[in-house]
């Protein structure tokens, strides 16, 4: 599901594979760590100690569309996803409404 780019030193990346793309995920804190959901699957990468250790951060997420998201937009979107519940397990899209409501956070954060 996902690969870890360490090879550079200074940027942490993590780049989405598989036909992931940057509208089927859904982000969480769950407790010290930032949760990447891939919605309607129980597939999550764990980014363990995100809101703690400042090291813990990635500085880039990359969607498998090719779509990338900062650390800040990250937050962005963990704030305005906390207002919801994620979809069930078997939905694999968005509901209207919340697509609708999340939208203006979607579309400025990837790029």
């Amino acid at each position: 599901m996902a690969s870890p780019d360490l090879s550079c030193p200074i940027y942490h990346v993590l780049s989405l594979i598989n036909d992931i793309s940057h509208d089927q995920l859904w982000f969480a804190q769950s407790g010290n760590d930032l949760g990447i959901q891939v919605i309607g699957t129980q597939d999550i990468v764990t980014i363990q100690d995100w809101y703690t250790v400042s090291g813990s951060q990635l500085e880039i997420i990359t969607a498998s569309d090719g779509l990338s998201l900062t650390a800040n937009q990250v937050e962005q979107l963990v704030s305005a996803m906390a207002a919801f519940t994620p979809p069930a397990s078997g939905e694999l899209t968005l509901s209207d409404d919340v697509r609708d409501q999340l939208v203006p956070m979607l579309v400025p954060g990837w790029a």
